[in-house]
């Protein structure tokens, strides 16, 4: 079968498409869990006229995208489809028809087979539903899918849904969606005792509007979708830990297609508002988390959190596979918290996540200027969170960025109310004050909260992570950003690892790779840390440079270092 040829008419484009992935994606890149949105925007929903929260699902599966979607769509809690069915009794007749219909199976006039006859996937040839994009390349993504989840991580596949769709494979549709992805929709309960269904997915024909598009977009949907029919088949479907659906369903896209990186595109959600807990998040932007322990620990404790999850919550989950392989939760979320920070322009290449270019910035709960000696922060943190914490310290002797985190995974808080605040008292000092420890160098820090709590503290200097009281970690003492875009980093500065030993400055030389001098200089070691050179990507005439490929000369009394750099303008 030949690839099929795209509908233009089908969408309407956006003006700004990026805006638009941006403004809802976070919550409207959907598969099903989308819908079934963290408990407080459930139960608020609880509260809101059935009439109106019907007509809003009811757009968001037949309303034309227009210039005029906003944040506002993710701000107004775009309905769900769990509240709609939860709630179907308060329905009219009609609106409970309509339901129906919508849940029904759609009606396509072409299905095929996949090569190796797992999946049967329906489609319509013609109209403007047709895929504009070849559905003999998809087939092939889903067997590669399966074979992933299931043969090669040992998923159990998903159920039998008996002869619906024609026979015993598991059905896609491909139908025209406005807002979505795609969703899978449960079918038939298949325990009296458990919450494990049949299901059927519907992904859309086009992708128009969205970060990835196409043949690209059906594939790492189908192995997202795929994923939440393992979930729902064999291990439960519960509403109230959709983020933990997600985060998984998510993830996979990731581990299925490596090379298409369509998720980095969402993760503001989480990046914008770290502090947050993670049961609070649609769980698109908390994906990064399982592809962490995945390389921590490897698949089978992300296998092992669905075995959990069967009687307890996520959170539970989470914490209780982590324990059995030998660590804690507190602990994995504040190497979560490590991972998350080295992201865009501070990746360091070779450490943390794979994509790790791509991700968004991290943004701190509270900054905070070190006047004199001290500074004291109170930081409210909500259970099972991160909260990140900058301090600048600009003195006579220090020129140092500290960033703490405290990581908070206090399960019993978290049960009592997932958006209560919990009161952290932290001290930072440029000396020995009375309860602190050694951070490094001369400084100091004091952690202070309620003993109920479940804490850890991980520190950063000048991008840095450090061993309390002990020698920094030792990165690839490879200058960073590199490559450095103009504009595009907070600072227009590169930072060169050097070893200083007790020396007070080094010169630095630019070169272009004619060998011409561009910069010279003499600049001083940057921080308490005094492993670092710091210069401002300026000729000596204070110009920009081209975009190429330079070469730096560091020299100080009893040391050099030379290498490339990588310059963007």
């Amino acid at each position: 079968m030949q690839a099929l040829d795209g509908n233009s008419d089908s969408k309407i484009a956006l003006n700004n498409p990026r805006h638009t992935f941006r403004a809802g994606m976070s919550t409207i890149r959907i598969s099903f869990f989308f819908f079934l949105l963290s408990p407080f925007l459930l139960f608020a929903q609880e509260t809101t006229n059935i009439d109106s929260v019907f007509e809003s699902f009811l757009k968001l599966r037949t309303q034309q995208i227009n210039s005029s979607l906003t944040t506002d769509v993710e701000k107004c809690g775009l309905p769900s489809l769990s509240p709609v069915i939860q709630r179907q009794n308060e329905l009219t007749p009609e609106n409970r028809a309509i339901l129906k219909v919508m849940l029904d199976r759609p009606v396509r006039d072409t299905s095929i087979v996949s090569p190796q006859k797992r999946f049967r996937l329906h489609f319509n040839k013609s109209g403007f539903e047709k895929p504009a994009y070849s559905v003999d390349s998809l087939v092939v993504a889903l067997d590669s899918a399966y074979e992933y989840e299931v043969n090669y991580l040992k998923y159990p596949p998903p159920p039998s849904d008996g002869s619906e769709g024609g026979d015993s494979l598991y059905d896609f549709y491909i139908v025209s969606f406005q807002f979505l992805y795609g969703e899978t929709i449960p079918e038939v309960q298949i325990s009296p005792v458990r919450d494990i269904y049949t299901s059927f997915i519907k992904i859309d024909n086009d992708f128009a509007g969205f970060q990835t598009t196409g043949l690209k977009a059906a594939m790492v949907t189908a192995a997202h979708e795929f994923h939440h029919a393992i979930q729902m088949g064999n291990y439960i479907l519960r509403y109230a830990d959709s983020f933990f659906h997600e985060l998984a369903s998510t993830a996979m896209e990731e581990f299925v297609f490596p090379d298409i990186n369509d998720y980095p595109g969402y993760l503001d959600t989480y990046y914008d508002e770290p502090w947050k807990s993670i049961s609070s998040y649609s769980g698109y932007g908390l994906a990064p988390l399982h592809l962490m322990l995945k390389e921590r620990f490897g698949f089978d404790l992300l296998k092992r959190q669905w075995e959990i999850l069967i009687r307890n919550r996520a959170v539970e989950a989470i914490a209780n596979s982590l324990t059995e392989a030998g660590s804690s939760a507190v602990e994995e979320l504040s190497q979560f918290a490590l991972w998350s920070y080295f992201t865009n322009y501070r990746t360091i290449p070779g450490k943390f996540f794979t994509d790790a270019a791509l991700y968004p910035v991290l943004q701190p709960r509270m900054k905070s200027n070190m006047a004199g000696s001290s500074v004291n922060v109170v930081v409210t943190a909500q259970p099972v969170s991160n909260n990140m914490i900058q301090i600048v310290n600009k003195s006579l002797i220090a020129n140092d960025t500290i960033i703490s985190f405290i990581s908070d995974y206090s399960l019993d808080k978290w049960f009592a109310s997932a958006s209560s605040n919990l009161t952290y008292n932290y001290n930072f000092y440029n000396f020995q004050a009375d309860g602190s420890s050694l951070v490094y160098g001369s400084y100091y820090d004091k952690l202070s909260y309620n003993a109920e709590y479940n804490a850890k503290l991980t520190v950063i200097i000048n991008g840095v992570p450090i061993n309390r009281g002990e020698s920094p970690q030792k990165f690839d003492e490879t200058p960073w950003p590199s490559p450095f875009f103009y504009g595009k980093h907070r600072e227009d500065v590169i930072y060169f690892p050097f070893k200083f030993l007790q020396e007070n400055e080094t010169n630095i030389y630019i070169y272009d790779m004619n060998g011409s001098l561009l910069y010279g200089g003499i600049e001083q070691p940057f921080g308490v840390l005094r492993n670092l050179v710091k210069w401002r990507v300026r000729d000596n005439s204070n110009e920009k440079l081209g975009s190429g490929v330079y070469i730096y000369h560091l020299k100080s009394t009893n040391t050099e270092k030379t290498g490339k750099i990588v310059v963007v303008n």
